[in-house]
């Protein structure tokens, strides 16, 4: 049973987690990107189980759509951590030349929601980057050390693994394996390419 049972736990604990996972005390880093930040949350839900155990009104509930899994509760947390001042969405300037090639492609060929499209709308001149703020760091703090070892490495390096690669790459990984998610899906020829 996971010590974590509330989106609002799992997300704060995703952005505190760092990229150590041998050590205690994390720095946290920031994930680029709204549906970067979706496709985490999905991955730490469906592959790890995290929320298998709470009540439904707790859990996500993820969806096929334009990009694959979706669900706008993601957005609705985020609207509600920044609100408290626990979370910060700062637009950035810096984007990756080849995430900016992607994302042009990828958007040029589909029809997004506002959140995915106003995302991929900034590319050249960045997207939403979500970090805590000092506020947001105190609180993740206590959820992070009521989580079990097992659960803090398992979300260690899932956030790692796919903080770093491109977009294009890390939707390919979820495509793969989830399927069932991309029945509704605008880019599926794109991310098979």
């Amino acid at each position: 049973m996971s010590s974590i049972n509330s989106r609002v736990q799992l997300l704060l604990a995703l952005l505190y987690s760092g990229e150590d996972e041998h050590s205690a005390e994390q720095t946290s880093t920031s994930v680029e990107g709204i549906t970067r930040l979706e496709k985490l949350l999905f991955l730490l839900r469906t592959e790890f189980g995290f929320l298998s155990d709470s009540r439904d009104e707790d859990d996500f509930h993820f969806i096929p759509f334009k990009m694959g899994p979706w669900t706008n509760e993601v957005n609705d947390e985020l609207d509600f951590l920044e609100s408290l001042g626990l979370v910060d969405r700062k637009s950035s300037i810096d984007v990756s030349p080849a995430d900016a090639a992607h994302e042009k492609q990828l958007f040029s060929e589909s029809l997004l929601d506002k959140y995915q499209h106003s995302e991929i709308g900034q590319s050249e001149s960045g997207g939403d980057t979500f970090q805590l703020t000092p506020k947001g760091r105190e609180a993740a703090l206590k959820i992070w050390d009521q989580m079990e070892s097992e659960e803090k490495t398992k979300m260690i390096k899932l956030k790692k693994k796919f903080n770093a690669v491109n977009l294009k790459q890390f939707l390919r990984y979820v495509y793969k394996y989830h399927p069932d998610y991309t029945t509704s899906s605008e880019i599926i020829n794109y991310i098979r390419n």
